[in-house]
């Protein structure tokens, strides 16, 4: 009996060995037992794993605004600004809210960065509700995910183009030698390589405007808001501008939210909001987020292939420079900018069509001017 037992024992721990080594839904199997169970497991996996996978695809709801409104009192009147306004805006989509004077567009801006309080309704930005955030933790808030591009610039005077760069940095505790590569870097993403010691008063107003989308990027935001970012300029500059923030955002990913009344420079836009005495009157969705993200990969490797061009350009200027050849010290500086605006042929909206913009054709327009005044300073 001992004998047996032992065997008895011995084979239940070869079987489970056995189940260990190959599954214990195969071993099932072999024994002839729950073969129809170990398909219906099979099938619950794969189910289980698609919808995992389709969970992982949804893309993140960046902002919600839930039932707002924006109440003002005029005496014993009540103005509504914004009235039960309801909608999302995706993770890297470009958000546009367009509508007359007088819409509410701007207000229901303000309410979104957290400039103005809501009276009613909830507003929630990475999930986060921020009419609930007191003053000092939306601030917080406001330093390390906004970002903000103003129709007047808001340059400040005393300052040259890369301290005003620099200046977001300092709140965010950046050191001196780190803020000063950053705000370059930046500067010269937007065109601006040979003007970082420029103060706002010796640069038009494109180039302020482009200082101030460098203040807005360079801590690298996962949210810009640009009320009115071209309201000052002419329509030329205000394209090559919308082309800057576009490409800016399709590289790093980011969430533009952009106020403006002229329907052209929606046509920048993934998703358009129509706004209208402090109601939405539609949504239009012109973008799929498959469609988004092909584009950003566009738009980054056309970034790539622009500073590999403009490598090679510079160490041309350079090696010119040193053979006195007659290249200017700023033709070097201008060689080394990188503005992928106007040179990786973006759509351009001029007069309600679309545009391609040849590459370097901004760029080299640019360094003819520069050549024509250097040349008119020397003869003078």
């Amino acid at each position: 009996m001992e004998a047996d037992e032992r065997a008895g024992i011995l084979h239940q721990k070869e079987q489970i060995g056995l189940a260990v080594l190959i599954g214990s839904e195969y071993w099932s199997v072999l024994e002839g037992r729950g073969g129809e169970n170990m398909e219906t497991e099979k099938k619950e996996e794969k189910t289980a794993k698609k919808k995992e996978k389709k969970k992982e695809k949804q893309p993140e709801k960046v902002i919600e605004v839930k039932g707002v409104r924006k109440i003002y009192r005029m005496g014993k009147e009540k103005i509504y600004a914004v009235d039960n306004v309801n909608f999302e805006i995706l993770k890297g989509e470009f958000c546009c809210l367009l509508g007359t004077s007088g819409s509410g567009k701007s207000t229901l801006l303000n309410l979104m960065a957290g400039i103005e309080k809501a009276t009613k309704g909830d507003i929630l930005i990475k999930g986060q509700n921020i009419r609930r955030m007191s003053e000092n933790g939306l601030a917080k808030f406001r330093q390390k995910y906004l970002g903000f591009v103003f129709q007047s610039y808001n340059l400040m005077g005393s300052m040259n183009a890369l301290e005003n760069v620099e200046f977001p940095l300092v709140f965010k505790r950046v050191r001196p030698k780190k803020r000063k590569e950053l705000a370059m870097a930046m500067l010269k993403q937007v065109g601006l390589g040979a003007r970082l010691n420029h103060k706002p008063k010796e640069m038009s107003g494109g180039q302020q405007q482009r200082v101030g989308i460098a203040r807005a990027f360079v801590a690298n935001p996962e949210i810009v808001f640009a009320d009115e970012p071209t309201g000052n300029l002419d329509t030329k500059t205000a394209m090559e501008v919308m082309d800057l923030i576009h490409g800016l955002a399709r590289r790093n990913h980011q969430t533009i939210v952009m106020v403006t009344h002229d329907p052209r420079l929606a046509e920048y836009a993934d998703k358009i909001i129509h706004i209208l005495d402090g109601k939405i009157q539609s949504v239009e969705v012109k973008k799929s987020m498959e469609e988004i993200e092909a584009e950003a990969e566009a738009e980054i490797q056309a970034y790539k292939e622009l500073q590999k061009r403009k490598k090679e350009e510079r160490k041309r200027k350079l090696a010119e420079l040193r053979q006195g050849k007659g290249v200017t010290t700023n033709e070097v500086a201008a060689a080394d900018s990188v503005v992928t605006a106007s040179q990786v042929a973006p759509k351009r909206v001029e007069a309600g069509t679309a545009q391609e913009r040849l590459p370097d054709q901004s760029a080299a327009e640019n360094g003819q001017d520069r050549t024509e005044q250097e040349k008119t300073g020397t003869d003078s």
